[in-house]
C-alpha cells in the first residue's frame, strides 16, 4: 500500500492506492514479513526444516546437464593479492581491450567465487551429503545458477556454459549465437565485442519459494547480488577487470540460455576482460 495515493477525506480507499501503486511497492509491501503474516510462513519453514524430502532436495540443489561436453577448469591460481587490495581494485570497467581470457583465468575466478567450498553430513539421513558455497543462501537453498557465456577464451570457441559448482567444471550447452546475444543487451556499447565472458546468473525459484514463499524472490536477488560481488573481487585480485551488467531484456535472454523465464530466469550479469589501461584507472 501507497499511503501517499490516500487522501485524508477517504475519497481514495486502501484498495484504488493499492491499484495505483508502483509494481515495486506492491511487490515490497506484499512481501513483508509482518507479525501477523509470520506465524504461518514459520509454519512453513519448521516443516521443510524437518522433512526428509526437504533436506534430500536441499542436497541436489544445482543443476546437472548430463551429455554435454565439460570443461574442467582445474585448480586456481592462489590469488597474490590480499583481500583488502581486492577491495580497492575492484572497479567497474566498460573499456574492455579485446584480449582472450584462458580456462586457467576463469577458474582463479570463478572456482574460490561459486564452487562449493564444504560439505556436510545429516546426521539423521547418512545418505544425504549437503554442499555449500563461500557466499551466503538463505537456507542453504542455493536458487542461483551461473551460465558463463565464453566470448574470447582461447581454448574454447565461443559458446554457452554452464557452470558446475561441485567440481568446478564447464557444461557446454550450445554454440554461441552472437547476434542473439547483442540483441539480448541493452545499449552495451560495444562491450560485448570486447569482452572475453558473461557471466549471467539465474536464479530458481521453487528451491526457495517452497520454504520462503514470495520473499524468497527478494532472497533469490540478494544472493545473486552476493555471487556477483564474490566474482568481481575474484577478478580483482586475479588482475582481471569486471563489470556488472543489469541492461538485457529478460526473454531473449532467456531464450540464448535455454531457460523458460519463470521456473528460472536471468537475474542478473557480470562481464569479466582485459581492462583498457585508461579504463583502469576510472572510479566506478
Amino acid at each position: 500500500m501507497n499511503p501517499r495515493k490516500i487522501s485524508l477525506d477517504g475519497s481514495t480507499t486502501v484498495a484504488e492506492a493499492r491499484a495505483s501503486a508502483p509494481l515495486l511497492e506492491l511487490f515490497h509491501e506484499n512481501t513483508k514479513y509482518t507479525r501477523s503474516r509470520y506465524p504461518a510462513q514459520a509454519l512453513t519453514i519448521a516443516r521443510e526444516l524437518t522433512s526428509r524430502a526437504a533436506i534430500e532436495a536441499l542436497s541436489r540443489n544445482f543443476k546437472v546437464y548430463r551429455f554435454v561436453e565439460r570443461r574442467a577448469l582445474g585448480p586456481p591460481a592462489e590469488p597474490a593479492m590480499p583481500l583488502g587490495a581486492a577491495l580497492r581494485a575492484r572497479v567497474s570497467t566498460r573499456e574492455f581491450t579485446g584480449a582472450s581470457l584462458s580456462l586457467a583465468d576463469l577458474a582463479s575466478v570463478l572456482v574460490p567465487a561459486l564452487a562449493c567450498n564444504r560439505r556436510a553430513a545429516v546426521r539423521h539421513l547418512p545418505s544425504v551429503e549437503l554442499r555449500f558455497r563461500s557466499y551466503p543462501s538463505a537456507g542453504g537453498e542455493f536458487p542461483v545458477e551461473v551460465y558463463p557465456i565464453l566470448l574470447r577464451v582461447a581454448e574454447v570457441p565461443p559458446c554457452v556454459t554452464h557452470f558446475d559448482p561441485r567440481g568446478g567444471a564447464l557444461d557446454v550447452l550450445q554454440p554461441l549465437d552472437s547476434a542473439a546475444l547483442e540483441q539480448a543487451l541493452i545499449a552495451d556499447s560495444g562491450i560485448s565485442r570486447a569482452a572475453a565472458a558473461l557471466l549471467v546468473f539465474t536464479a530458481v525459484f521453487e528451491r526457495s519459494s517452497v520454504k520462503y514463499g514470495d520473499r524468497a524472490y527478494r532472497l533469490a536477488l540478494l544472493e545473486a547480488g552476493h555471487a556477483a560481488q564474490n566474482v568481481c573481487l575474484t577478478a580483482a585480485a586475479a588482475g582481471i577487470a569486471s563489470l556488472a551488467w543489469g541492461g538485457f531484456f529478460d526473454d531473449a535472454l532467456n531464450r540464448l540460455l535455454g531457460v523458460d523465464g519463470l521456473v528460472e530466469a536471468a537475474v542478473h550479469a557480470v562481464f569479466l576482460g582485459h581492462a583498457r589501461e585508461a579504463a583502469r584507472e576510472k572510479p566506478a
